[in-house]
């Protein structure tokens, strides 16, 4: 190895004896090699090549896409929490089954030792199907009176923008 030339020059120099270094270990006399690099005026010089990795895209770029994706991945990061939570409490938590009123009829005939508890199912069903036929119907005739008030506004406006024009015509003509 030392008929080898490298781009390094080699400088062997006499230690002090008990030196300890950095590891704690300690150097008994001799020489210890010291490896000092000589700069090449090439590699001082900014190299377009030098700033591309091996598939030759520029380090900058990969930087740029690098931080794009952190940035993407720490804004959807609270929106997969919330998908995993949903999806956990579903999986978690069975949901009970919905009766109808024929069930709760049903259940209420075979035992009539709580058929007040039935009943009361029965009533609590009823009164949801009439509170959505009721919002249904509402929410239907909101709809109509929004419909015809555009149209009645539109109506008007038609019927101003006339009134202009035959003024204007009024006016010009005389």
């Amino acid at each position: 190895m030392e008929n080898e030339t490298t781009s390094a020059d080699v400088i062997e120099q006499p230690v002090p004896a008990s030196q300890e270094q950095s590891t704690g270990d300690v150097i008994t006399e001799g020489s210890a090699a010291q490896v000092t690099e000589s700069v090449a005026p090439s590699a001082t010089q900014t190299n377009d090549v030098n700033d591309v990795d091996e598939n030759g895209v520029p380090f900058k770029n990969r930087y740029f896409e690098m931080q794009r994706k952190y940035e993407d991945i720490t804004r959807s990061i609270p929106q997969m929490i919330q998908e995993g939570v949903t999806a956990a409490i579903k999986t978690a938590v069975p949901q009970q089954p919905e009766y109808s009123i024929s069930d709760y009829q049903a259940a209420a005939l075979k035992d009539p030792d709580h058929s007040p508890y039935y009943q009361q199912k029965i009533m609590e069903l009823q009164q949801k199907e009439i509170a959505k036929t009721v919002e249904s119907k509402l929410s239907e005739y909101q709809a109509t009176q929004q419909r015809k008030q555009v149209e009645a506004q539109a109506f008007l406006g038609s019927c101003l923008t006339l009134v202009r024009l035959t003024n204007v015509k009024q006016v010009t003509l005389r």
